[in-house]
């Protein structure tokens, strides 16, 4: 087990590598789709100003809390929880629940991903569904037959593992800066086209119109759980590449560029996908048949159809391809820092392990899974983060981290939101059941 830190670290290269980095983990899949149902569903404005206030009062904080407790020990989440309360078993043990969110969320979450390129490959041959009944059956042959997903599953999961196994500087923060910024730039083109279709003006009605009759407190629990789904948090990803972050980069800074780029990515997607739909007199309520059911016929007879599908399931791809390292890192450098493992076999072997369990996802429902694993797990994992932060480390550690004085009134703000407003809120989300 874990004794003493390597002083063989690797370290982020640039403060722009660690950014979008963590960015690209933030975005995944649920940018394209299930920030901009439930802001549509939900009351519009007012679900998204309380999704805003979330991550500001919430999912900052929890994001530095992260940071700070990577930077610090420049260990794993469980080696972490262990060296910061003193080699405390149960610390540790709760530390294992980020781990094991990852594990079991990237299992699943490979699985689409090997969806997403399928219809990729599709897309750059010109074979996307042109109809909705061919859309349907070809999605149903798809996901209701296990030997093609393998294909995909299979090449997806060794992406994933190829870019991880090169280590930091040469495979993550590479790979994730030049994608993201690629993933950035077509997104950005891509909405400025859809501000063209006649369904745009609806799309912004649907996402922004300020409608409290569909609001309600089940709702602003949504909007409070979608801001650890959809920024990364509670599964020791940040505790990860916080691990690897130099003292000259500060963690508060970070924090909050990451959260506006990720936010930023979901109001985007959300106004641009529902353009098309709405463009097309379609319900916006198909969750992820919206990508795969949805929108491929819609792409196929649009105008320059074949490219708007490429760049389409390219963006998908890049996104779950960011979010699938980050996950399979925090399971990596678990096995790096705890059982002194080399990062080769360390990350072939999680890969492996992983893509054997996700096996059973060909074939079953993942939505309960999804829920316990992306919801729940996620949940008592910041939990964790936030008394750990609050409780268990003295002022003087955190403001020597955070690089401020012990009487900064910031300081004072993040250790009582992480005391007090933070795991009230969260204890209340896992009684309600709103996950």
């Amino acid at each position: 087990m874990a004794g003493v830190v390597t002083q063989n670290r690797e370290q982020w290269q640039s403060k722009s590598g660690f950014v979008l980095a963590s960015a690209g983990s933030a975005i995944g899949f649920g940018n394209f789709w299930r920030f901009a149902y439930l802001v549509g569903m939900n009351g519009g404005a007012a679900f998204v100003l309380v999704y805003l206030a979330s991550v500001i009062v919430i999912g900052i904080p929890i994001m530095v809390a992260e940071f700070l407790i990577g930077q610090k020990t420049k260990l794993s989440i469980a080696g972490a929880f262990r060296k910061l309360t003193n080699r405390s078993g149960v610390w540790s043990s709760i530390g294992l629940i980020g781990v094991v969110a990852s594990f079991i969320t990237l299992s699943y979450y490979a699985v689409i991903g090997g969806w997403v390129t399928h219809y990729l490959a599709q897309a750059l041959i010109g074979n996307l569904p042109v109809d909705s009944s061919t859309a349907v059956t070809a999605f149903s042959q798809l996901s209701g037959s296990p030997w093609p997903q393998i294909i995909w599953y299979t090449l997806f999961s060794l992406l994933a593992a190829n870019i991880v196994a090169r280590g930091i500087r040469a495979g993550i923060e590479r790979y994730s800066r030049s994608l993201m910024l690629l993933f950035l730039i077509l997104l950005i083109g891509l909405f400025v086209y859809s501000l063209n279709l006649p369904g745009a003006i609806e799309s912004l009605k649907f996402m922004f119109t300020f409608d409290l009759s569909k609001f309600n407190s089940t709702a602003a629990m949504l909007a409070v759980g979608h801001t650890f789904f959809s920024l990364s948090l509670g599964q020791g990803i940040m505790v990860a590449y916080g691990s690897y972050l130099p003292k000259k980069i500060t963690i508060p800074f970070a924090s909050a560029i990451t959260t506006i780029i990720d936010t930023s990515t979901a109001l985007l997607a959300g106004i641009t996908i529902f353009a098309i739909v709405f463009s097309f007199g379609l319900a916006p309520d198909s969750g992820t048949g919206l990508a795969f059911i949805t929108l491929p016929p819609i792409l196929s007879t649009m105008p320059a159809g074949q490219v708007l599908g490429i760049l389409f399931f390219f963006l998908l791809m890049i996104a779950g391809l960011t979010s699938a390292v980050s996950m399979l890192e925090v399971v990596t450098v678990y096995l790096i820092d705890e059982w002194k493992v080399n990062r080769t076999l360390a990350t072939w072997g999680s890969a492996i392990a992983i893509y054997l369990f996700g096996l059973v996802w060909l074939v079953n429902d993942i939505t309960v899974v999804d829920r316990i694993a992306g919801g729940y797990l996620l949940i008592l994992g910041g939990l964790a983060i936030a008394l750990l932060v609050g409780w268990m480390i003295p002022a003087k550690i955190l403001a020597q981290t955070l690089q401020v004085k012990t009487t900064n009134g910031w300081l004072s703000i993040f250790r009582w939101l992480n005391r007090y407003l933070i795991p009230t809120v969260l204890i209340y989300l896992l009684i309600s059941g709103a996950l």
